[in-house]
Protein backbone atom coordinates (compact mmCIF):
# COMPACT_ATOMS: atom_id res chain seq x y z
CA UNK A 1 0.00 0.00 0.00
CA UNK A 2 1.68 3.62 -0.91
CA UNK A 3 1.17 6.62 0.64
CA UNK A 4 -2.06 8.37 0.39
CA UNK A 5 -2.26 11.32 -1.95
CA UNK A 6 -1.23 15.23 -0.80
CA UNK A 7 1.76 14.51 1.01
CA UNK A 8 3.47 17.63 2.11
CA UNK A 9 6.77 15.86 1.48
CA UNK A 10 7.49 13.25 -1.54
CA UNK A 11 9.93 11.24 0.01
CA UNK A 12 11.31 9.43 3.47
CA UNK A 13 14.55 10.80 2.78
CA UNK A 14 13.65 14.43 3.27
CA UNK A 15 11.85 14.31 6.86
CA UNK A 16 15.14 14.55 7.57
CA UNK A 17 14.81 18.28 7.60
CA UNK A 18 12.27 18.54 9.31
CA UNK A 19 14.59 19.53 12.52
CA UNK A 20 16.83 21.88 10.57
CA UNK A 21 13.29 23.82 9.64
CA UNK A 22 12.57 23.65 13.13
CA UNK A 23 15.90 25.33 14.09
CA UNK A 24 15.39 27.97 11.51
CA UNK A 25 17.71 26.60 8.50
CA UNK A 26 15.24 26.09 5.37
CA UNK A 27 13.76 22.47 4.95
CA UNK A 28 12.79 19.76 3.05
CA UNK A 29 11.02 18.12 5.31
CA UNK A 30 7.57 17.89 6.57
CA UNK A 31 7.79 20.89 8.32
CA UNK A 32 7.46 22.75 4.98
CA UNK A 33 3.63 23.46 5.36
CA UNK A 34 1.64 24.47 7.92
CA UNK A 35 3.21 22.22 10.55
CA UNK A 36 6.63 23.32 10.65
CA UNK A 37 6.21 27.00 9.70
CA UNK A 38 3.67 27.00 13.25
CA UNK A 39 6.58 25.68 14.81
CA UNK A 40 9.52 27.84 13.37
CA UNK A 41 8.07 30.11 10.89
CA UNK A 42 8.46 29.70 7.48
CA UNK A 43 11.66 28.00 6.21
CA UNK A 44 14.38 30.61 6.49
CA UNK A 45 12.62 33.63 6.80
CA UNK A 46 12.26 33.80 10.59
CA UNK A 47 8.86 34.81 9.83
CA UNK A 48 6.40 33.21 12.05
CA UNK A 49 2.79 32.49 10.34
CA UNK A 50 -0.43 30.30 11.15
CA UNK A 51 -1.25 30.55 7.43
CA UNK A 52 -0.50 28.65 4.67
CA UNK A 53 -2.59 25.72 4.12
CA UNK A 54 -1.30 22.57 3.72
CA UNK A 55 -2.08 20.01 1.16
CA UNK A 56 -1.68 17.14 3.90
CA UNK A 57 -5.34 18.46 5.41
CA UNK A 58 -5.43 22.50 5.55
CA UNK A 59 -4.86 23.00 9.14
CA UNK A 60 -3.15 26.17 8.93
CA UNK A 61 -6.38 27.90 7.09
CA UNK A 62 -8.96 26.21 8.79
CA UNK A 63 -10.90 28.42 10.82
CA UNK A 64 -11.94 25.52 13.23
CA UNK A 65 -8.31 25.07 13.97
CA UNK A 66 -7.82 28.42 14.84
CA UNK A 67 -5.49 29.09 11.73
CA UNK A 68 -5.33 32.14 8.99
CA UNK A 69 -9.07 31.38 7.90
CA UNK A 70 -10.46 32.72 11.69
CA UNK A 71 -9.69 33.52 15.32
CA UNK A 72 -11.15 30.35 16.79
CA UNK A 73 -9.30 29.53 19.89
CA UNK A 74 -6.99 26.38 19.49
CA UNK A 75 -9.22 23.40 19.98
CA UNK A 76 -8.98 21.09 23.12
CA UNK A 77 -7.31 17.68 23.25
CA UNK A 78 -10.26 16.22 23.25
CA UNK A 79 -11.29 17.78 19.93
CA UNK A 80 -7.62 17.24 18.57
CA UNK A 81 -8.49 13.06 19.35
CA UNK A 82 -11.59 13.56 17.60
CA UNK A 83 -9.77 14.99 14.77
CA UNK A 84 -7.36 12.09 14.63
CA UNK A 85 -9.57 9.62 15.34
CA UNK A 86 -11.19 10.72 11.84
CA UNK A 87 -8.06 11.17 10.09
CA UNK A 88 -7.29 8.01 11.13
CA UNK A 89 -10.18 5.99 9.72
CA UNK A 90 -11.04 8.25 6.74
CA UNK A 91 -7.34 5.94 5.86
CA UNK A 92 -8.13 2.91 7.64
CA UNK A 93 -11.47 2.17 6.66
CA UNK A 94 -11.06 2.97 2.91
CA UNK A 95 -8.14 -0.27 2.57
CA UNK A 96 -9.38 -3.12 0.78
CA UNK A 97 -11.25 -6.03 2.48
CA UNK A 98 -9.56 -8.19 4.47
CA UNK A 99 -10.20 -9.96 7.63
CA UNK A 100 -8.80 -7.21 9.92
CA UNK A 101 -10.76 -4.12 10.77
CA UNK A 102 -8.57 -1.31 12.10
CA UNK A 103 -11.33 1.20 12.46
CA UNK A 104 -10.49 3.37 15.71
CA UNK A 105 -13.20 4.64 18.43
CA UNK A 106 -12.74 6.20 21.63
CA UNK A 107 -10.74 4.37 23.82
CA UNK A 108 -10.99 1.53 21.55
CA UNK A 109 -7.06 2.01 19.27
CA UNK A 110 -6.85 -0.57 16.98
CA UNK A 111 -3.93 -2.09 18.05
CA UNK A 112 -3.02 -5.29 15.73
CA UNK A 113 -2.95 -7.40 19.58
CA UNK A 114 -6.88 -6.22 19.97
CA UNK A 115 -7.94 -5.61 16.12
CA UNK A 116 -6.01 -8.67 14.60
CA UNK A 117 -6.19 -11.16 17.68
CA UNK A 118 -2.39 -10.90 17.99
CA UNK A 119 -1.88 -12.41 14.82
CA UNK A 120 1.33 -11.94 12.68
CA UNK A 121 -0.42 -10.98 9.41
CA UNK A 122 -2.35 -8.17 11.32
CA UNK A 123 0.95 -6.38 12.40
CA UNK A 124 1.75 -6.31 8.92
CA UNK A 125 -1.17 -4.32 7.42
CA UNK A 126 -1.22 -2.62 10.71
CA UNK A 127 2.61 -1.20 9.86
CA UNK A 128 1.70 -0.62 6.60
CA UNK A 129 -1.40 1.21 7.51
CA UNK A 130 0.71 3.60 10.31
CA UNK A 131 3.24 4.75 7.85
CA UNK A 132 0.56 5.69 5.48
CA UNK A 133 -1.55 7.49 8.26
CA UNK A 134 2.26 9.42 9.65
CA UNK A 135 2.52 10.02 5.53
CA UNK A 136 -0.57 12.34 5.49
CA UNK A 137 -0.75 13.52 8.66
CA UNK A 138 2.41 14.01 10.41
CA UNK A 139 1.69 17.82 9.64
CA UNK A 140 -1.46 18.00 11.77
CA UNK A 141 0.28 16.14 14.40
CA UNK A 142 3.21 18.30 14.66
CA UNK A 143 1.02 21.35 14.55
CA UNK A 144 -0.74 20.68 17.39
CA UNK A 145 1.91 18.46 19.35
CA UNK A 146 0.39 14.93 19.25
CA UNK A 147 3.28 12.64 19.27
CA UNK A 148 3.45 11.96 22.75
CA UNK A 149 -0.24 12.04 23.58
CA UNK A 150 -1.03 8.68 25.20
CA UNK A 151 -4.26 7.03 23.05
CA UNK A 152 -5.88 3.93 24.71
CA UNK A 153 -7.31 0.28 24.11
CA UNK A 154 -9.54 -0.03 27.72
CA UNK A 155 -10.36 -3.79 28.15
CA UNK A 156 -13.39 -4.80 29.25
CA UNK A 157 -12.17 -7.62 31.59
CA UNK A 158 -10.61 -6.82 34.80
CA UNK A 159 -8.22 -9.29 34.09
CA UNK A 160 -6.51 -7.26 30.98
CA UNK A 161 -4.65 -5.07 30.70
CA UNK A 162 -5.45 -1.27 29.05
CA UNK A 163 -2.98 -0.68 26.41
CA UNK A 164 -1.67 2.69 25.97
CA UNK A 165 0.20 3.56 23.08
CA UNK A 166 1.62 7.27 21.27
CA UNK A 167 2.82 8.00 18.07
CA UNK A 168 6.32 8.08 18.83
CA UNK A 169 5.94 4.60 20.81
CA UNK A 170 3.97 2.91 17.73
CA UNK A 171 6.85 4.32 14.97
CA UNK A 172 8.82 2.96 17.29
CA UNK A 173 7.87 -0.08 17.71
CA UNK A 174 6.53 -0.92 14.33
CA UNK A 175 9.81 0.20 12.92
CA UNK A 176 12.10 -2.49 13.98
CA UNK A 177 9.87 -5.15 14.58
CA UNK A 178 10.19 -8.75 13.27
CA UNK A 179 6.59 -10.51 13.86
CA UNK A 180 4.96 -10.02 10.96
CA UNK A 181 7.27 -9.09 8.28
CA UNK A 182 6.51 -5.83 7.89
CA UNK A 183 8.45 -4.13 4.82
CA UNK A 184 11.58 -3.07 5.21
CA UNK A 185 10.75 0.23 3.29
CA UNK A 186 7.96 0.77 5.53
CA UNK A 187 10.32 -0.15 9.01
CA UNK A 188 12.44 2.61 7.45
CA UNK A 189 10.13 5.12 7.07
CA UNK A 190 8.79 4.75 10.51
CA UNK A 191 12.27 4.95 11.96
CA UNK A 192 12.61 8.06 10.00
CA UNK A 193 9.08 9.76 11.15
CA UNK A 194 10.34 8.62 14.52
CA UNK A 195 13.51 11.12 14.64
CA UNK A 196 11.46 13.58 13.02
CA UNK A 197 8.69 13.88 15.51
CA UNK A 198 11.43 14.17 18.67
CA UNK A 199 12.93 17.63 16.57
CA UNK A 200 9.14 18.56 17.69
CA UNK A 201 8.66 17.22 21.16
CA UNK A 202 12.32 15.46 22.47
Amino acid sequence: MGHAGGLSWQGPGEIGGTAAGKAGGASTGPADDAGGQAQGGAAGSGEETGGTPSPSGGEAGDASLGGAGGNVSSPTQAELEALTIERWNLIADDRPEDEYRFHWEHDRFPHPTFAAYGEAQGYHEFGILLDEFLGTNFDFLALHQQFLTPYYYVTIATSDEDLEETWDSLAGDFSTLSYGAIPSDVQVRLSEYRTAMRAYEP
